[in-house]
Parts: C-alpha cells; structure tokens; sequence
C-alpha cells in the first residue's frame, strides 16, 4: 500500500491477489476511481496516454491465443499546428497484424472499413462494400446497398431485397 497525499488514506492499493487500484479498492486487475462532484468536471480525465512526440499512443487488447484488437488515438497529420486527431479501431483475424477497421476523425466524421473518411458516414473502400440489414437473421433474410463500379465514369448503386433465405 502506497500513501502520497499525506491524509492517511490509501492512493495506491496492490492486493493479495495482484488487483492494483488507484484512488479506491480494487475489484478487478486495474481499477480507477476518480470522485468528481456533478457541479465539476463531468468529463474528468482518469487515465492519460501521453505521447511527447508527434504521434499518438494505442490501447491493445490480446490474449494468449495470438488474437489482438488495438483503439488507437492517432495523428492524421503532423507537424506545428496540424495535428488533427482521430480514433482507429483495428482488429486481427488468427493473430495477423491489426487492421484499422472503423475510424472517427477529429471532424467527427465515422469511417467502417475506410480510413479515408470525407463525409459524416464513410462505408467502404473496395468493389461491393455497402450496407447489410439482417431483419431475420436465423432464416438468413436481409436487405443491402452496395457500392459497385467499372471506371472512374461509370458506378452504380444496387438495392438488394432478399426474398429467399440466404440470398440477395
């Protein structure tokens, strides 16, 4: 147990079974409490990632079976006065690297498979990428819209109705 403000309260508690909390009593491996009154800060900082550099800092979440996911709080630019931020989410399929997947830019713009996000929803950045509504899924009914083109001239959008199990 570790004491730094002097009132005779814990600030660090490291317990019996390796559970550390900061500011309370842990219940989990890492517990955090940072008491604020409603008429403060309702948006205190409880944890900070800092990164003196000119790049961001990541959280990464993985277990003993190689899988991994990161949320990532980037920079989209760099140098004096351009660091625009945004917040990436990445997963992996059976241990391979982390893939960004869903972004938010520091416009608030939400990007799901593009990192390239230009309006408020960005879907996609390949042949096919689109929206799918399961409205049954245990008979595999669903609707979709889907992005498709041939050049830079010629594109189409398809709105797919599924009347039959499993098709579209």
């Amino acid at each position: 147990r570790f004491q730094y403000n002097g009132l005779g309260s814990d600030e660090i508690v490291i317990d019996s079974s390796g559970n550390v909390g900061i500011g309370g009593t842990p219940t989990h491996k890492l517990y955090v409490r940072n008491d604020v009154a409603a008429t403060s800060d309702l948006d205190p900082t409880a944890i900070k990632l800092f990164n003196n550099s000119d790049g961001g800092s990541a959280i990464e979440f993985s277990n003993g079976v190689a899988g991994n996911s990161k949320i990532s709080l980037g920079v989209e630019s760099t140098g004096t006065g351009t660091d625009d931020t945004y917040i990436g989410f990445s997963t992996s399929v059976n241990g391979a690297t982390a893939t960004e997947r869903m972004r938010i830019d520091s416009s608030g713009n939400l990007g799901i498979a593009s990192t390239d996000v230009q309006k408020n929803l960005s879907i996609g950045n390949s042949q096919a990428d689109g929206i799918q509504f399961n409205y049954d899924s245990t008979n595999g009914y669903r609707n979709q819209i889907l992005n498709y083109w041939n050049s830079s001239v010629d594109s189409r959008m398809d709105f797919n109705i599924a009347r039959t199990a499993n098709a579209t």
